[in-house]
Order: C-alpha cells, then sequence, then structure tokens
C-alpha cells in the first residue's frame, strides 16, 4: 500500500458524493532497536497511515481523521464524515483553495540514515563509558522513523511532503 493507491481508493469513494474535499494522508514507518553491548538488535517495525479528511457539501463542512487502510475501513470513514458533514451548519464561507500545482517537498536529506543513527547512539554509549566509567549502560532503545505525506484536495493538487 502506498500514499498514491490510499490518494485513488479515497476519491473514486468520494466522487459524485461531496462537492470539494482536502485530504492529508500520512504513512510514517519504524523500527524498534535495542543496543546490547554495542550489538545492535531490531526488536519490531511497524508501518502506519492515517488520514485527516475534510469535506465539503451542499455548503456543509465535515471532517474526520481515521488510520484504517483497509477496503471497508475506507468506506466506513467515507459514510460517517459524510454524516458529520450532513449534520453541520451550511455557511457560504467553506471553500477549498482551486490551486493545484503539484509539487514535491523535501526539507533535509532525502532518507534518514539508519547507520548513521546506529554510530551515533554507539558513540554516545562509548563516550558516556569513557567519561562516566561509574555508571553502566545496559541496554540502549531507539525508535528509528521515516515519514512522508501527500496533501490532496479535488482539484487536483498534489503536494508530497518527505
Amino acid at each position: 500500500m502506498n500514499l498514491n493507491q490510499i490518494n485513488e481508493d479515497l476519491q473514486k469513494r468520494l466522487k459524485g458524493k461531496v462537492d470539494h474535499f482536502y485530504a492529508n494522508i500520512k504513512q510514517v514507518s519504524f523500527d524498534e532497536i535495542e543496543n546490547n553491548n554495542h550489538e545492535f538488535t531490531q526488536l519490531r517495525s511497524l508501518e502506519e497511515y492515517s488520514i485527516n479528511l475534510t469535506v465539503i457539501k451542499d455548503k456543509k463542512k465535515g471532517q474526520l481523521i481515521s488510520n484504517d487502510m483497509r477496503p471497508e475501513g475506507l468506506d466506513h470513514f467515507v459514510t460517517e464524515v459524510l454524516k458529520v458533514c450532513d449534520a453541520g451548519v451550511s455557511d457560504e464561507s467553506y471553500a477549498i483553495y482551486d490551486l493545484n500545482d503539484s509539487k514535491k517537498f523535501q526539507f533535509g536529506p532525502e532518507s534518514a540514515s539508519q547507520n548513521e543513527m546506529y554510530q551515533s547512539i554507539d558513540h554516545y554509549i562509548k563516550t558516556c563509558e569513557k567519561d562516566f566509567p561509574k555508571i553502566k549502560n545496559r541496554t540502549a532503545g531507539s525508535k528509528f522513523s521515516k515519514s512522508q505525506k501527500l496533501i490532496t484536495n479535488s482539484y487536483g493538487l498534489k503536494y508530497y511532503v518527505n
């Protein structure tokens, strides 16, 4: 599963049901790591997804957040956000900007280096052992995470953020 697939699935479910939408789709991958006597062990790897969706229908606005990306989960999510929208108060000011100049924003390196993280942790532990010999470090736990985000709307906007 990737951000584009989720976006396509979401747009299919919204088509013809809303006037406009804005979605912020996020993927976070992380590894939990333990350092024991200068040896690294990966404890587990996880991937988490979430969607923050705003819809406008008949000048009413609905907004919900979900982390269930299964087909039935997306169906339920769209149904619920439409219920929230239907229960809202009509307001002429609800709108979504019609700019559709898609871009990819990147801050810092393209991806984080897990090897650099390992080296930093090992350096920290060795420095502590050298500078503070009475302090004994049994284990050090860490979490290495990477995230990406897709911001999209009903005008065809696609912003990728790493």
